[in-house]
C-alpha cells in the first residue's frame, strides 16, 4: 500500500492528466462561454476528472478500480455524442445520434454484464471487450462527419477561432491515436496481469494527455461559440 504522492510519483502521467484536465475546465469556466455544446464539454470534463482522480486513489490503495473506468466508457460516449448532437445543425444527424445513444448503451450493456458473469466479486472487474473500440470508433466517424460538415459550409477561415474545432481535433487525436491499442491490449488487461500488459495499457494516458493539452491551447486561442 502506498500514499497518493507515492502513486503520482511512480506514474507521473496520472498526474499530469489531472492537471491538464482541470487547467482545461478551469479555462472554460474563465472563458464563461454559454453555448450549449461547451456547457455539454464542461460537464464531460468534470466527470472525466472525478472518475481519474477516484480510479487513482482507489488504484494506490491496491483496489480493483474497473468498473469506475467501464462506468466512464459509457458516459464520456454519451456525453460526446451530445456535445455533436447541439454541434450540428443538421436535424437528420441529429436523430440518427440519438439513436446511437439508445444503441450504444444498450450494446455497452450487453458487452459489461458479458464481461463480468461475477459482478458482486468486484475485485474481478474486467475492462468491457467491445465498447472500448465501439466509442472510438462512433467518435472518429463524428468527427469525419463535422470536418466534412466544414469544408461543405465554407467555414475554413473561421477554423482557428473555434473552441469547437479545437475540441473536435482533440477528440479526433485520442481516438485515432488510442483506438487500435485499447481494443487490443486493454481487453487483455486483468487486475492480475503481468507488467508488459499494464505498461502498454497505458499508452491511450499520453493520448488523452495530449488531447487535453490541445482542448486548453485551443480555448486559449478561440473566441466565442463560432460553428454550428
Amino acid at each position: 500500500m502506498e500514499n497518493l504522492a507515492d502513486y503520482f510519483q511512480r506514474r507521473p502521467i496520472h498526474l499530469a492528466i489531472l492537471i491538464a484536465n482541470l487547467s482545461a475546465i478551469i479555462i472554460l469556466l474563465i472563458r464563461r462561454d454559454n453555448s450549449k455544446p461547451l456547457r455539454i464539454f464542461l460537464f464531460y470534463l468534470l466527470i472525466s476528472f472525478a472518475t481519474n482522480l477516484l480510479t487513482d486513489i482507489l488504484s494506490s490503495v491496491r483496489v480493483n478500480n474497473i468498473i469506475y473506468n467501464n462506468a466512464w466508457v459509457l458516459l464520456s460516449t454519451i456525453f460526446t455524442m451530445f456535445f455533436f448532437r447541439e454541434v450540428f445543425l443538421d436535424t437528420h444527424i441529429k436523430k440518427y445520434i440519438l439513436f446511437g445513444v439508445y444503441a450504444y448503451t444498450l450494446i455497452f450493456l450487453a458487452d459489461f454484464f458479458g464481461s463480468n458473469p461475477e459482478l458482486p466479486n468486484l475485485h474481478e472487474h474486467k475492462f468491457v471487450l467491445y465498447s472500448l473500440p465501439l466509442r472510438s470508433f462512433v467518435i472518429l466517424v463524428l468527427c469525419l462527419i463535422f470536418y466534412f460538415e466544414l469544408m461543405k459550409e465554407l467555414y475554413i477561415e473561421k477554423l482557428t477561432s473555434s473552441a469547437i474545432f479545437w475540441i473536435v481535433s482533440a477528440l479526433f487525436l485520442y481516438h485515432a491515436g488510442s483506438m487500435f491499442i485499447t481494443a487490443i491490449f486493454q481487453s487483455q488487461y486483468r487486475w492480475h496481469s503481468t507488467e508488459f500488459y499494464r505498461t502498454i495499457s497505458r499508452i491511450p494516458l499520453y493520448f488523452e494527455f495530449i488531447s487535453l493539452g490541445v482542448v486548453s491551447i485551443g480555448l486559449l486561442r478561440s473566441k466565442k461559440y463560432l460553428i454550428g
